[in-house]
């Protein structure tokens, strides 16, 4: 059996038996258990009841392995899954490119070395913000393989 399977089931048993109680609401989104509830291993599958309790709405937002390897906290992952500009029509021109990539803001930052929450503060402006390092719009649009131009909707 995998890890991940062996993690799911690990979830199961720790439920029926008290070990772990399943909330009736995401602990990201907030939503009533009307909609499904599920073990999200935030921190990896070898490590099997560190779970977060979220609605597959946010679990479907926190695919891929950098949310599953402990590096995001729960309030990163709240502002991930709640943030509008992450859940419609990009806002900014960086927003688009990501998007056009298939690439997470998380893996943005990890591409340049540079904090979660700075990232997110470039990406999700409407345009590059004042005072923005020359470094970093030099990083972000080499990795993105554009001109710095690219990168604003000015």
């Amino acid at each position: 059996m995998s890890n991940r399977s062996s993690a799911y089931v690990a979830v199961h048993f720790a439920i029926k038996s008290g070990i772990l109680l399943k909330p009736d609401e995401c602990e990201l989104c907030s939503n009533d258990k009307s909609i499904r509830i599920v073990a999200h291993h935030w921190n990896g599958h070898d490590n099997p009841l560190d779970v977060w309790f979220i609605c597959d709405g946010c679990n479907q937002k926190l695919i891929g392995p950098e949310f599953h390897n402990g590096s995001i906290t729960k309030e990163q992952a709240r502002i991930i899954v709640t943030s509008p500009y992450l859940n419609g029509e990009p806002r900014s021109r960086l927003m688009a490119l990501l998007n056009e990539r298939g690439w997470s803001i998380y893996r943005l930052a990890q591409e340049i070395e540079m904090s979660y929450q700075a990232v997110y503060t470039l990406v999700t402006s409407p345009n590059i913000p004042e005072g923005t390092n020359w470094g970093t719009l030099t990083k972000v649009s080499s990795v993105l393989g554009v001109s710095i131009g690219d990168l604003d909707n000015r």
